[in-house]
């Protein structure tokens, strides 16, 4: 409420709301530790974050001990109200940034993290990626995050939530409090309905029918809610019931003053290691206290000189003047440097990329894929997660290069086709070891089968591989940054790939020729005629999972996989690329979908 009040009158009602809490790895914990108990301070959390990543780096490089979400202003309010540096700006307006030994020592601690035991890079993706595929111990996140990791397969029965650490001193576990209201506009002809439909959302009954529903979720905004023992059985609230904290809001909105204008600073602070930090608190208060027209009682005094003579202008024109001059020349300066990191950009992305004749193209696709949406969406959420962590860990492993995905397939290029093997292999093997939601499990499509001579043979989404080698033209696109590739290797792939059946990796005589690896257990399987393919292409089997059989490949040369209708069969390049011959390669593509419907999962 005081939050909704920046005037002294009420403009929001709360509706519901989020707070700063912590998810550890409980099982991690016990591992080092001997017992299950959360870090109480800052230093604390940091000595039990390094002991564990250092131990887990052994088996998993891109385990990290904490990790948070990107908005530094979040972490850093936390921080700052935990070591009595005050929330940048109180209740009253009053700013309490400043280079003062409890801020300096707030933000040093903040800063000692990034780069050690949190990486420097931060990204929401990211962020959720490694927490739930287990690649993290400490996780600051919002109060959503209790419900969502509960729903996660692989991480549920392995972590808890306790409230965040503070500075050692009784009561400076500070979580930070954000939320969602509800407000009237102003020209509204229907006030007193709107009105009365507010106060229905914002009732007892609602927000404790909103929140079970929710599973914990959307957090009530009554404290005493959470002493309702119905909410404190469920996924967010059932760990929040629990928790001891003093919540901390975020400075007040007054009118036409934003404080998160200047919370750049933050973020120099923390990934800056360069940046003095006594200097930069020093620049992050003088904003403040200019965005709240406030003076200073020991005022950073920047001296400047002005040299008078007997011109006709004003000392106001001079400093307009010097002004536009500045301007002019940090634009130009500013412009110079954009297309210079451009030009570099570009440089280093096309010089690290896979590309020359030694250069492998793989493209992937699950079997059955829109039966199992159609059927089974809920399970195939959390598989496809499961399914793309897989891929870009292995990725990641063999020095591939993620050229593109659309929906559940991949199109991935390897400096080699040993890297290519074996990232096709790892990925066969790793997908039996995953466990896949039950339900997805039930259908014939993805049940598991355990062979009395080799064991586990199949475990849950299948997936087909096609792979081949040769030199590819490519093409760097300024928008996204990345590479994209195009040309007769690229449609050889896709339609080698089109051939598999799930679980099944083909390859191309030339990729079998220049293999001859000790690792690589090769079956010729044929010759084959590809649509847009001259001549007949001769295709091998490489087997990576013991035990496995498959049926004949698929001989009807309009069967194609996903991405491979994404090319453009006239130039060979993207068709988001290409502006020719659009109308027909949109009936081609129709009639390709119709005539492959009897392959399920390739339409």
């Amino acid at each position: 409420v005081h939050g909704n009040s920046p005037n002294g009158y009420l403009q929001a009602a709360p509706w519901f709301f989020d707070m700063g809490a912590l998810l550890y790895r409980k099982d991690l914990v016990q591992k080092y530790y001997g017992d299950i108990y959360p870090p109480e301070t800052y230093e604390e959390l940091i000595s039990m974050a390094q002991t564990i990543q250092d131990g887990e780096r052994a088996t998993n490089p891109y385990f990290w001990g904490f990790i948070f979400e990107p908005d530094m202003d979040n972490i850093g309010l936390e921080f700052s109200a935990s070591y009595g540096c005050g929330t940048f700006v109180d209740g009253q307006g009053k700013v309490t940034i400043a280079d003062s030994e409890n801020c300096i020592k707030a933000w040093t601690m903040a800063r000692s993290m990034v780069g050690t035991i949190s990486p420097g890079n931060i990204i929401d993706d990211f962020t959720d990626e490694s927490w739930f595929n287990g690649s993290a111990a400490f996780f600051r996140v919002w109060g959503k995050y209790f419900s969502l990791t509960d729903q996660n397969a692989y991480m549920s029965s392995r972590f808890t939530g306790a409230s965040v650490p503070g500075s050692g001193l009784p009561g400076t576990n500070y979580a930070c409090m954000g939320g969602w209201q509800l407000a009237i506009i102003k020209n509204s002809t229907r006030k007193e309905l709107a009105l009365n439909f507010i106060q229905f959302l914002v009732s007892e009954e609602e927000q404790l029918r909103r929140t079970v529903v929710s599973s914990g979720g959307l957090l009530p905004t009554i404290p005493r809610l959470f002493t309702n023992p119905t909410l404190c059985t469920l996924g967010a609230t059932r760990h929040i019931c629990s928790i001891q904290i003093s919540l901390v809001v975020r400075p007040l909105l007054m009118p036409n003053k934003d404080w998160r204008k200047s919370t750049k600073n933050a973020e120099i602070i923390m990934r800056n290691s360069t940046s003095d930090i006594p200097q930069q608190l020093r620049i992050w208060r003088s904003e403040l206290l200019t965005l709240y027209n406030q003076t200073d009682p020991q005022p950073i005094i920047i001296q400047s000189v002005i040299t008078t003579n007997n011109s006709n202008l004003s000392t106001t024109w001079i400093i307009i003047i010097a002004i536009l001059c500045s301007v002019l020349l940090i634009s130009v300066i500013g412009f110079a440097v954009y297309c210079i990191w451009k030009f570099n950009t570009r440089n280093r992305i096309i010089k690290a990329v896979p590309k020359g004749p030694e250069m492998a193209i793989l493209f992937t696709d699950i079997q059955n894929s829109s039966l199992l949406w159609s059927n089974y969406e809920a399970d195939m959420r959390m598989a496809l997660q499961h399914h793309n962590c897989v891929f870009r860990k292995s990725i990641r492993l063999y020095n591939g290069y993620e050229v593109k995905t659309i929906g559940d397939s991949f199109m991935i290029t390897f400096h080699s086709s040993k890297d290519a093997l074996q990232f096709a292999q790892q990925v066969q093997r790793d997908l039996l070891k995953v466990d896949w939601p039950k339900g997805l499990l039930s259908n014939e499509n993805c049940s598991y089968v355990n062979d009395s001579k080799y064991g586990n043979i199949w475990n849950g989404l299948r997936v087909r591989i096609g792979i081949t080698c040769g030199q590819a033209d490519l093409e760097y696109d300024s928008r996204t940054c990345k590479v994209d590739y195009f040309g007769q290797i690229v449609n050889l792939a896709a339609r080698v790939e089109g051939l598999a059946h799930g679980g099944q990796i083909l390859v191309t005589e030339d990729l079998y020729n220049v293999s001859n690896l000790d690792f690589a257990d090769f079956e010729y399987l044929g010759e084959y005629p590809l649509k847009g393919i001259k001549g007949k292409t001769r295709v091998y089997q490489f087997t990576t999972v013991e035990g496995r059989s498959f049926p004949p490949v698929k001989q009807t040369i309009e069967s194609t996989s996903i991405l491979e209708r994404a090319i453009c069969m006239k130039c060979m390049r993207p068709c988001n690329n290409c502006r020719e011959d659009r109308r027909g390669r949109f009936e081609s593509i129709v009639k390709s979908s119709i005539k492959s419907s009897s392959y399920a999962g390739n339409v």
